[in-house]
């Protein structure tokens, strides 16, 4: 739906606008931050199964890494939105004056679920949470940090790293530990590139 919304507000610019941006050139397209950014955040629809923190908090991670200010974050935000959420953003356009002013909007207008209070609970989910022997680096990585995030949001980087090493599979953890892996990033550097040398070898078997 969005799609469609969107088809019929390029139909609307001027000609010389849409001019221009045929004649960008298809690298400076494909190398552009900006679109590479939006181009990676999935779309939010605002179901009852979207969890408004867990996309905010993805595009802060996409928007940090590449270097994405407020100004650019409002300007496209909404070619994310579908459905309910489009007719939200819609109603509700702004001016947003910074992006955390954005956000705070919009988690409240979809709430995300309770986080448990139980730091029991969570730290229990954190010390069971293991990489199955199929799973992958990415997968296991990004789901043990939200809950050393829901757990203790300051968690200082070493002590998840510590927790991230733990958790790994017998045959990657053997070739972590002896790296003294100090941050989450340079854990998962390695760990992916130990990952991709078990696949390259496997496929050379």
């Amino acid at each position: 739906m969005l799609a469609h919304r969107y088809n019929l507000r390029r139909r609307e610019l001027p000609i010389e606008q849409e001019d221009n941006q045929q004649q960008r050139p298809l690298t400076t397209i494909m190398t552009d931050p900006v679109i590479r950014a939006f181009e990676s955040i999935k779309s939010f629809h605002g179901t009852v199964q979207d969890n408004s923190r867990d996309w905010c908090d993805s595009a802060d991670i996409i928007f940090n890494a590449l270097n994405i200010n407020d100004g650019d974050r409002l300007a496209r935000i909404a070619i994310k939105f579908e459905d309910t959420a489009f007719d939200w953003y819609r109603d509700n356009p702004g001016p947003y004056t910074t992006w955390l002013a954005f956000r705070e909007a919009f988690q409240r207008a979809f709430p995300p679920p309770e986080r448990t209070q139980n730091r029991h609970l969570l730290s229990e989910q954190i010390n069971q949470r293991k990489q199955g022997p199929d799973g992958s680096v990415h997968d296991y990585y990004y789901s043990l940090d939200k809950l050393c995030r829901e757990y203790d949001p300051k968690m200082s980087p070493i002590d998840k790293t510590i927790k991230l090493v733990c958790g790994l599979r017998d045959e990657l953890k053997e070739k972590i530990l002896p790296l003294n892996v100090q941050t989450p990033e340079e854990f998962m550097t390695h760990a992916k590139n130990f990952e991709s040398s078990e696949k390259v070898m496997a496929q050379q078997r």
